[in-house]
């Protein structure tokens, strides 16, 4: 575990100025208006992480600033891309000026295309953490789950144990949540009346349909998704190589 942390320190070390041209980029698209519904939904998604502030156990168990950073990041981009399917639900406004419209949805298009660059900095940026995160927890979670088996420090074992789960479910949930805030752009495009709209302006609703058909999510190197479905998996093979290694334990017995 020591080792993992050093890993993710050296990595968020040597790439602190791509981080900081992220938390940048996300500034430039952050509403102004205070009291906008954007604003509004942008504040929903970020009061989600005071669950973690709240709890010094979560803290101390599962989080170090290094896992926070890429969890509020992450919490970010969905809110933006949350508040991006609001401006396409108030497309429903026709504007009989054909120039005008699609002026706004050529700037939906944009700033869509602005947070999907995010992602991939991000991903670029946290992919080594995540996959070290992804295949370690597995082992890490069955040495500690075996010891705790065995009555060896047995509070210590299942509290580390817990801890490591909780790391994991932390990647793995804001991951789901940006998978889900980025299927929802397609949605809510095609809930907007194109049909009555001009040609230019159903370009850019199928430009806009076309690039969310396949969802942002954080990605281990490539390897692997980090969603809730990576975490079913995870703990299904630490379970695995747990009842390999007690079985293997109760034999040598």
């Amino acid at each position: 575990m020591a080792t993992q942390d050093i890993v993710k320190l050296c990595i968020l070390t040597i790439k602190r100025n791509e981080v900081r041209k992220v938390i940048l980029a996300l500034s430039e698209l952050w509403p102004v208006d205070f009291n906008s519904k954007k604003m509004n939904t942008v504040c929903i998604w970020t009061r989600r992480l005071s669950l973690f502030e709240r709890s010094g156990t979560v803290h101390i168990c599962a989080y170090i600033a290094i896992d926070f950073i890429l969890t509020s990041i992450t919490f970010d981009v969905s809110g933006l891309l949350a508040a991006l399917q609001l401006d396409l639900a108030d497309m429903n406004v026709y504007n009989e000026e054909p120039e005008n419209d699609y002026s706004l949805l050529k700037e939906i298009v944009k700033d869509h295309q602005k947070l999907l660059r995010v992602v991939d900095n991000v991903n670029l940026i946290f992919g080594p953490l995540l996959f070290a995160q992804v295949t370690f927890s597995s082992i890490i979670i069955c040495c500690f789950g075996f010891l705790t088996i065995v009555g060896k420090d047995l509070i210590k074992s299942l509290l580390a144990t817990f801890g490591i789960i909780l790391a994991m479910f932390n990647f793995c949930w804001s991951g789901q949540l940006l998978s889900d805030a980025s299927s929802g752009i397609a949605e809510a495009a095609y809930n907007c009346p194109w049909y009555n709209r001009s040609v230019e302006f159903r370009k850019y609703i199928l430009i806009i349909i076309i690039r969310a058909q396949k969802p942002c999510t954080l990605s281990a190197l490539g390897f692997s998704d980090v969603t809730l479905t990576t975490l079913s998996k995870i703990l299904s093979t630490s379970w695995s190589y747990l009842s390999l290694l007690n079985q293997m334990y109760e034999d040598i017995a």
